[in-house]
């Protein structure tokens, strides 16, 4: 049957179809109906004869019952119904099976018909190599801007350390009496520490793929505790309110990591705060939920969508690399904590931490 599979070779699916299911019934009719013929034939000269010499046998009892007659009678009916599954599965055959085959491995396998399944699937897979070789690309340019930035920081890594080391000496031993001298050893100080922190966070960010975490299972009063402890080295305008029942309750967390995390976050709300932030800590039926929220104008739209980007900052020349909200998300993902942004009276950040 392989002169159906050609002649439909650029027929559309439903075509195609009418097509096998016409020949199917083109065949199974006149088949059907000999074959009728056929056992009527059969039942009135072989088994009709032999009936009528044993009136009390099986045979005859058969012979003249109505189960043979309806039998003989939807025989073109099943007839048909057999061909019919038949030559479906030959179009299933011809013009499907290969579809998926070709999904399986494209490169072995080929489409020849041109349907318009076939037409859509091999766009699919033109698109697929095409994001495959862009996703190459991709990673060699990573990796190839990674070992450049490596590179950088080493070298600005070795003079930093000098330029650290003098300025801390000259603090030590040097108290000079001009004004505009203090300001200036106080200035190159603020320099001095915004760089090593700007070197400290790219390489933070360089390594976050490699990253261990120590997750364990820890009671909700380990993390009330650490939360606590933290907060005693903030600021008065820091708020902090624990709605939590059974503090029994147990976690997974890698909880000096999740601290990690947390004071970044903070620095965050601190950064934009007016004049107050709130750290809550609650639970539902699923998560213990730690929000943090400010009283600043609000993440932007633009934040919103990339704040999940390492090195998106809105105010990059005011110091903000754009990595500490990056960070903190990786850091949450990798212990299957949920880091959750909106905006309410300011900018407000939930974690879900998921109970054990």
């Amino acid at each position: 049957m392989d002169w159906l599979r050609e002649f439909s070779k650029n027929w559309k699916l439903r075509g195609a179809f009418n097509l096998y299911l016409s020949v199917s019934l083109i065949f199974s009719i006149p088949c059907g109906l000999l074959l009728q013929v056929f056992l009527n034939d059969i039942k009135k000269n072989f088994l009709l004869s032999n009936a009528l010499t044993d009136r009390t046998s099986l045979l005859n009892s058969l012979m003249f019952s109505d189960l043979l007659r309806a039998m003989i009678d939807f025989t073109p009916i099943v007839v048909i119904i057999l061909f019919f599954c038949l030559f479906f599965n030959l179009f299933y055959k011809h013009k499907i099976e290969l579809i998926f085959k070709f999904l399986e491995n494209y490169e072995e396998a080929n489409i020849e018909d041109q349907n318009e399944l076939s037409k859509k699937v091999f766009e699919l897979v033109v698109k697929n190599i095409e994001l495959k070789k862009d996703r190459f690309n991709s990673i060699q340019k990573t990796n190839e801007l990674s070992k450049k930035l490596d590179t950088i920081l080493h070298e600005i890594k070795n003079p930093l350390a000098v330029l650290s080391g003098d300025m801390e000496m000259l603090n030590t031993i040097y108290e000079p009496d001009d004004e505009r001298v203090k300001r200036i050893l106080s200035r190159m100080t603020r320099s001095e520490k915004r760089i090593q922190d700007y070197v400290n966070n790219l390489q933070i960010g360089q390594n976050m793929a490699d990253m261990e975490l120590d997750i364990r299972t820890i009671k909700s009063k380990d993390l009330l505790y650490m939360i606590k402890r933290e907060l005693d080295c903030w600021e008065d305008n820091l708020s902090f309110r624990c709605k939590l029942k059974d503090l029994s309750q147990k976690i997974d967390l890698d909880l000096e990591r999740f601290i990690e995390g947390l004071v970044n976050i903070l620095k965050n709300s601190k950064r934009h705060a007016k004049n107050q932030i709130t750290l809550s800590l609650y639970e539902n039926e699923s998560y213990l939920i730690v929000e943090i929220e400010d009283d600043g104008l609000g993440f932007s739209q633009e934040a919103l969508n990339n704040y999940n980007k390492p090195y998106f900052s809105e105010n990059p020349l005011v110091g903000n690399m754009g990595l500490g909200l990056y960070i903190t998300d990786e850091i949450m993902k990798k212990q299957g904590v949920k880091m959750v942004l909106s905006n309410n009276v300011g900018a407000n950040i939930k974690l879900f931490i998921k109970k054990a």
